[in-house]
C-alpha cells in the first residue's frame, strides 16, 4: 500500500461499536500499517509481557465466537 493510498483510507470507517465500545479490528489496524494481522496480534501478546503493558487488555482484546 502506498503513502498516498495509506492517506486516503478513512480511518471513521475502520471503528465500530461492539457492546456499546468502539474497537478497530487488528486486519483493519495492519491494513494501515502494511503488515500481517498474525504481526498485529504477535505484537499485542508480546507487549502484554511487559510491565506495564503497552496494549492493557482494556484497550486489546479478542473476540470470540459463542456456540
Amino acid at each position: 500500500m502506498t503513502k498516498t493510498e495509506k492517506q486516503q483510507i478513512n480511518k471513521k470507517s475502520l471503528v465500530f461499536e461492539i457492546r456499546g465500545y468502539l474497537v478497530t479490528l487488528a486486519s483493519e489496524v495492519a491494513r494501515i500499517f502494511d503488515v500481517e494481522t498474525r504481526l498485529i496480534n504477535q505484537n499485542i501478546k508480546e507487549n502484554n509481557k511487559n510491565n506495564p503493558p503497552l496494549f492493557p487488555e482494556k484497550y486489546a482484546f479478542q473476540l470470540e465466537v459463542l456456540a
